[in-house]
């Protein structure tokens, strides 16, 4: 995404991380203090991913492993339905916050547009017949003129992800 920057404020340390629960008081900290965004603490949908360290033994496999730090993913969402492409990655070890990746704009949500029930009803039914998708989802994507919109995010067996506006849909 063109509106992504990468803040990084110094390489990981490769100390085990003593702390999962001070990691993750780390991250709000830095995004409520210092990013003045503390509303997606809040709001936001988050993951969170362990970064581990392991060993290469001398034979090319992998030795013991640790975990060194946890990233943290806050992504926005309207009414519990994640902004595709709208979110906010913060990188924590054991000496605090060493990077965070930033994709996140405030979105107010437009409740002028209705979808027909109906409408949307069926085509989810079609999107769930098909063979090809794996996985689906509700997501809000932006369109071409720079507005979110209800759409069914569909993870296809072949690797590729679509998105279906459930406006136009329901048009």
């Amino acid at each position: 995404f063109e509106d992504m920057q990468r803040i990084t404020l110094r390489e990981p340390s490769s100390i085990t991380l003593s702390s999962e629960i001070e990691a993750s008081t780390a991250a709000k900290r830095m995004l409520e203090d210092e990013l003045d965004l503390g509303t997606i603490v809040d709001n936001a949908i988050l993951e969170e991913y362990s970064v581990m360290c392991a060993e290469i033994k001398s034979d090319g496999t992998d030795g013991p492993s640790e975990l060194i730090g946890k990233r943290y993913v806050y992504n926005n969402a309207i009414q519990g339905i994640p902004l595709a492409g709208n979110w906010i990655s913060v990188g924590v070890d054991e000496s605090g916050v060493y990077d965070v990746i930033d994709s996140w704009c405030n979105v107010q949500p437009d409740y002028s547009e209705t979808i027909s029930s109906s409408a949307c009803i069926s085509a989810i039914s079609d999107i769930q017949k098909s063979t090809l998708v794996d996985l689906s989802s509700l997501v809000y994507v932006m369109n071409d003129e720079g507005v979110y919109e209800l759409s069914y995010s569909n993870s296809n067996s072949d690797g590729t992800q679509e998105y279906v506006s459930l406006y136009e849909l329901s048009n």
